[in-house]
């Protein structure tokens, strides 16, 4: 199976998770895809200035890959630079977030997965 470029839909976050600003969304798999796997394989764009609020992951592991873009990742406390290349894991049970610190748009692919 391929899914064409234009046959994904990108949908608007306003304050996703309680960030600030406008997260843009392109899900690749939809919900009965994952053959209850995971619940999220997405291209995200998160604008400057934009971020996703700080959440934690119960049952589940979030992965991002960062393709553009500089920002910042909330990890064990601590907010972390991170750019083009990086990989950021949260683990079950772990609190993460995402700021974008610089001048253009963070470009990066998201993925969740069920840890059962």
């Amino acid at each position: 199976m391929i899914k064409r470029k234009d046959t994904l839909t990108t949908i608007p976050s306003p304050a996703l998770l309680g960030g600030e600003g406008t997260i843009y969304r392109t899900a690749f798999l939809q919900p009965e895809e994952f053959h209850g796997k995971g619940r999220l394989f997405a291209h995200m764009r998160i604008p400057p200035g934009s971020s996703i609020g700080v959440h934690v992951h119960e049952g589940e592991q979030e992965t991002f890959f960062i393709l553009s873009g500089n920002g910042e990742v909330l990890e064990k406390g601590e907010w972390l630079p991170i750019g083009p290349g990086d990989v950021a894991i949260c683990p079950n049970g772990c609190q993460h977030g995402i700021r974008n610190t610089g001048n253009e748009d963070i470009e990066m692919i998201a993925l969740i997965l069920n840890m059962d």
